[in-house]
C-alpha cells in the first residue's frame, strides 16, 4: 500500500491507515524530504532511490507493534539526514565481510544521533532492536560461526555513543492468564481439531513469534483442579486471534475436554505466547520436518514463510499414517505452493486402500535416516523438527550422518525439556509424580509442560528441590541464584527468594534454585 497526501478519506479506509500517514509524515520530517514515496508491506524493510519500504502493521496493534514500524521509520530517517554516501563509498572496505560490519556500524552511529537528541526516536529505536534481535534468537548462538558480528559490533557502537543497554528478551505478552473466546472449530484430521481463540474484550493479542506456543488452564470437572496444557500455535502470528491444534489422546483428560465439551463461544483461561522454538532470520534454506500433530510449529512458520514470500529454499517433509489422520493436507500444499523455491515431501507409513501415491502422499513408510538420504537436502540449511521422541532421535540422527551440524537443528519436544543436572548421573525416566509422602497443604504449583499440578510442601527448600521430588525435568549449575541455569517461565504466581539471587530474572521468568511460591504458581516446566 502507498501511502496518499490527499485531504478526502474514504470511511470504509483500514483502521492502520491513519497510523501509516503519521508514521510516513514524520519520516518525511525527520529525513528532509517531503516526496519521499513511503509504502507499507510484508516484505522486509528497505530503501531505494525515491522510496522506503515499511513493515506492514498488524490491523489490531498493541503499543509494541506500533513502536516496532516507528523505529524501522526513524531508522530509515535517520539514515536518510545523516549519512553521507559519498564519503561512505569512499571509505567502504573491499572485503564482504568487512564491509557488511562497516555498513552496520554506520547505520549505528545514524541511529545514536537521533536517539541522544530524541526521546520519543530512542524507544522505537529499541523496540525495533529488541524485536530484531528477539526473532533472531541472537541469546541462544553458541558456535563463534554462527556469531553476527556486524549486529555484535553495532550493538557496541550504540552502547558507547547512548549508554542504552543492548535489547533484553521480550517479556511475556500479558502477565497470569486472561480469557479468550472459542470463535472457531475445525476438524483437521480424525484425531485432530483446532480451537480458534478470539479476544473476549476489546484488548488486541500479542503477535507470537512463529513456532510459539501458549498454555490452556482448563477446567474439565466443575470444582475439580484446573489442568494446564501447552499448545503449539498453528497458523500465521496474528493479533486478532491464536490456533491451537489438539489431538485426541487415549485417556487424555485435556484433549478429550477440548475435543468433546468445548463449543463455540465458550470461555478459555490462556497465557500469553513463549518459547524458544522459532524461526530464525537467516538467508540459509529452511527445512520443516514434523509428523502427526507435530506440524503445528512448523507450520506456524511455513504461513510466516510464505506471508512474506521468502526467496529461500524451503522444504516441507511429514509423515502421516495415512489420509485420514494428515492433518492440514490442502493447507500445507497451498503454501508450499506459493513460495517461489518451495519443495514437499509426505511419507504415510499405512497408506489406506482409497490413499493415492503422488497425489495424497509421494513415498509410503516413515521419515528416517534412509529416506533424507535420497532427497538431495540442502545440508547448509536451518533444520527444524517436531513430532514423537522416536520420530526427533530417527531424523536427528540421519541428518547427523548426512554430516549437518547439530548447531543447524532446532528440535521441538512435545512435554518437558530434558534435563541438566551436573555431576549426577541420568536416573531413569520416570514420569511426573506428586511427591513422596504425605501430599503438602502450601500454594499450588503447576509444571506446565509435564501436565502436573501439586501444592507446595514447605519441606523443601526451593522449587528446584520440590520439581525434582516429582521428577518434573529441571536445569541447574550452581543450585545459588548466580548461573541462571536453571531460569525457567513464570507463567502466573509470584514467588519469594531465599537467598536472594546475585541478579534478578528476566521479566515474566523465576529462578527455581532458591525461590519458593507465595501463592499458586505455573512454571513453564
Amino acid at each position: 500500500m502507498t501511502t496518499s497526501n490527499s485531504k478526502f478519506r474514504s470511511s470504509k479506509e483500514a483502521p492502520t491507515e491513519p497510523f501509516k500517514r503519521a508514521v510516513t509524515s514524520c519520516l518525511r520530517a525527520i529525513a528532509r524530504k517531503p516526496e519521499l514515496e513511503v509504502t507499507f508491506a510484508a516484505e522486509r524493510p528497505g530503501l531505494a532511490p525515491g522510496k522506503a519500504r515499511l513493515p506492514e502493521p498488524a490491523r489490531k496493534m498493541t503499543k509494541r507493534d506500533a513502536a516496532i514500524v516507528r523505529g524501522h521509520a526513524d531508522s530509515i530517517a535517520l539514515k536518510l539526514a545523516c549519512h553521507d554516501p559519498k564519503v561512505h563509498r569512499k571509505l567502504m572496505p573491499g572485503n564482504p565481510q568487512a564491509r557488511g560490519v562497516f555498513d552496520a556500524v554506520e547505520q549505528a552511529r545514524v541511529e545514536a544521533i537521533g536517539a541522544r537528541r530524541m526521546s520519543g526516536v530512542a524507544k522505537n529505536l529499541t523496540a525495533m532492536l529488541d524485536d530484531h534481535f528477539h526473532r533472531g534468537k541472537f541469546d541462544e548462538i553458541t558456535d563463534r560461526a554462527d556469531a553476527p558480528l556486524s549486529d555484535a559490533l553495532a550493538m557496541l557502537v550504540r552502547e558507547r555513543l547512548t549508554g542504552l543497554a543492548p535489547p533484553a528478551g521480550p517479556p511475556p505478552g500479558w502477565p497470569g492468564f486472561r480469557p479468550l473466546r472459542v470463535s472457531r472449530i475445525e476438524r483437521e484430521s480424525g484425531s485432530v481439531k483446532s480451537l480458534v481463540l478470539s479476544p473476549a474484550d476489546d484488548r488486541p493479542l500479542v503477535a507470537a513469534l512463529p513456532g510459539q506456543s501458549i498454555v490452556l488452564r482448563l477446567h474439565p470437572t466443575a470444582g475439580g483442579p484446573a489442568v494446564l496444557r501447552n499448545y503449539s500455535l498453528s497458523d500465521f502470528p496474528v493479533t486478532d486471534h491464536y490456533r491451537v491444534s489438539i489431538k485426541q489422546e487415549v485417556n487424555g483428560v485435556a484433549s478429550t475436554y477440548l475435543h468433546n465439551q468445548i463449543r463455540i463461544g465458550d470461555l478459555v483461561e490462556v497465557a500469553a505466547p513463549r518459547g524458544s522454538f522459532t524461526l530464525n532470520s537467516s538467508d540459509r534454506p529452511v527445512v520443516l520436518l514434523s509428523a502427526g500433530v507435530g506440524a503445528t510449529p512448523v507450520l506456524a512458520m511455513l504461513h510466516a514463510l510464505a506471508r512474506e514470500n521468502s526467496p529461500r529454499e524451503i522444504w516441507w517433509l511429514f509423515g502421516a499414517r495415512n489420509r485420514e489422520e494428515h492433518p492440514f493436507a490442502e493447507e500445507s500444499r497451498k503454501l508450499v505452493k506459493r513460495l517461489a523455491r518451495g519443495k514437499s515431501h509426505v511419507w504415510y507409513s499405512r497408506p489406506g486402500l482409497q490413499d493415492r501415491p503422488s497425489v495424497d502422499f509421494d513415498l509410503p513408510g516413515r521419515i528416517g535416516g534412509d529416506a533424507l538420504k535420497t532427497l538431495g537436502l540442502p545440508l547448509n540449511a536451518d533444520f527444524y523438527l517436531c513430532g514423537p521422541s522416536a520420530f526427533l532421535q530417527d531424523v536427528a540422527s540421519g541428518l547427523a550422518a548426512l554430516g549437518v551440524s547439530p548447531n543447524q537443528v532446532h528440535e521441538e519436544i512435545f512435554g518437558a525439556a530434558e534435563a541438566i543436572t551436573p555431576g549426577i548421573a541420568a536416573s531413569s525416566s520416570a514420569l511426573p509424580h506428586p511427591p513422596e509422602g504425605l501430599a503438602g497443604s502450601g500454594p499450588q504449583v503447576s509444571f506446565a509442560r509435564s501436565g502436573l499440578t501439586v501444592r507446595w510442601n514447605p519441606k523443601f527448600a526451593s522449587l528446584l528441590e520440590f520439581a525434582e521430588a516429582c521428577d518434573v525435568p529441571v536445569r541447574w549449575s550452581c543450585r545459588t541464584g548466580v548461573c541462571h541455569m536453571c531460569e525457567s517461565g513464570l507463567i502466573s504466581g509470584q514467588v519469594a527468594y531465599e537467598p536472594e539471587a546475585l541478579e534478578a530474572p528476566a521479566r515474566g521468568n523465576l529462578l527455581i534454585c532458591c525461590s519458593r511460591p507465595m501463592d499458586d504458581v505455573a512454571i513453564d516446566l
